[in-house]
């Protein structure tokens, strides 16, 4: 999928501040891989997308569980490509049907998707968003070994670990730039900046505690509390937080949110058939303006990994509601050929059975 272009790139929180201390380092690199990596809730999205605004020619790919499969993964990016490579889905599509082995095919789809592309830009960039879903393939991770090895694409990755192909003698030879989680911690002066309209005392203990976390960070700008609890451990100011952003909504609008956490992807459909809301675009008007969601594509939205978690774990602590709305997710996501959000729900809901038969349904299309 390509990224939409600035007007549709919102930042993760309404009062997010920009970061130019990194963004003049990636537009100063000569390296052919940028990568960001850090744990969730570091901005590694917000600042790819945020890097984005103003470039019209790079591509953004979107991993997800299911691209975990090195054909799906290739298709994936044949797709992201297209504009530049408009036969490549045809020859990966048919490329996948020949049997062979896994090492073999990554070496085949990488040599396949290079020929597609011919020569590549030397400025435009290719961002590969959550790595880390795919990471544990090693057909997917010999895959792109073999596209830095034999071309000079350009790539920008968001992970939460470094993949295996981010050798030694790739760092050697700078041919690799990471951004660390060091790196995208907030500095107290983004802190302030951020907390502008906060009560000092708060702020100072969120400097002192919060360990300079995004997501956190944004939690506490959008809150209505006026002073931090005295914890000094950030996992729990960001419970805090998360939870009295919770419950400041309607007890109505409270237990959508926690059912909706079931879904990877949100759009007005989705929402319908899971909630029965009747103004889902209203809703999701409503949880953009609050920063609890951002937009992945044309008219959907997620939330925020780590809200969505926070938002599991309190329909987990109701086992019979979570099984009742994991059942019907899985139908209305089956039933309308969501293949790669019904096989994650499936998986986070340690369903491999059902994960299993989610692969056969889909396997001819």
């Amino acid at each position: 999928m390509n990224k939409p272009r600035d007007a549709d790139l919102p930042p993760l929180f309404r009062r997010h501040v920009r970061r130019p201390r990194l963004t003049r380092l990636l537009d100063k690199t000569t390296a052919q891989t940028i990568l960001i990596v850090a744990p969730a809730g570091y901005g590694k999205t917000t600042l790819a997308a945020e890097w984005l605004q103003g470039r019209e020619n790079d591509f953004w790919y979107q991993a997800t569980p299911a691209s975990a499969d090195v054909a799906a993964f290739a298709v994936g990016l044949a797709e992201t490509l297209s504009p530049i490579a408009p036969d490549a889905v045809e020859q990966v599509a048919q490329r996948v049907r020949v049997p062979e082995s896994t090492e073999d095919l990554s070496q085949a789809l990488a040599e396949l998707i290079l020929d597609a592309i011919g020569h590549w830009p030397a400025r435009r960039r290719l961002v590969i968003d959550d790595y880390h879903l795919v990471q544990d393939s090693r057909a997917v991770d010999s895959f792109m070994d073999w596209v830095l090895t034999l071309s000079k694409l350009r790539i920008v990755v968001t992970a939460r670990r470094a993949p295996a192909w981010v050798t030694a003698r790739r760092r050697l030879h700078q041919q690799v730039v990471e951004i660390t989680r060091d790196d995208l911690s907030m500095s107290d002066e983004e802190v302030r900046a951020v907390l502008a309209d906060t009560p000092t005392a708060t702020t100072d203990e969120l400097l002192r505690n919060a360990e300079g976390w995004p997501v956190l960070i944004g939690l506490a700008a959008s809150s209505t509390q006026t002073h931090a609890p005295a914890h000094h451990v950030a996992d729990d100011l960001f419970e805090y937080f998360a939870d009295e952003i919770l419950r400041r909504e309607q007890p109505s609008v409270q237990q959508t949110l926690v059912r909706l956490s079931v879904l990877p992807n949100l759009d007005s459909d989705a929402i319908s058939g899971l909630t029965g809301a009747t103004t889902p675009e209203a809703l999701i008007h409503h949880l953009a303006n609050e920063g609890l969601v951002r937009e992945v594509g044309p008219r959907q939205y997620a939330f925020h990994p780590l809200v969505r978690e926070f938002l599991r774990s309190r329909l987990r602590a109701d086992e019979p509601a979570e099984t009742r709305v994991v059942r019907r997710a899985l139908t209305k996501l089956t039933r309308d050929e969501r293949w790669d959000d019904a096989f994650a729900v499936a998986l986070e809901s340690n369903q491999l059975s059902k994960a299993t038969a989610i692969v056969g349904q889909a396997a001819p299309s």
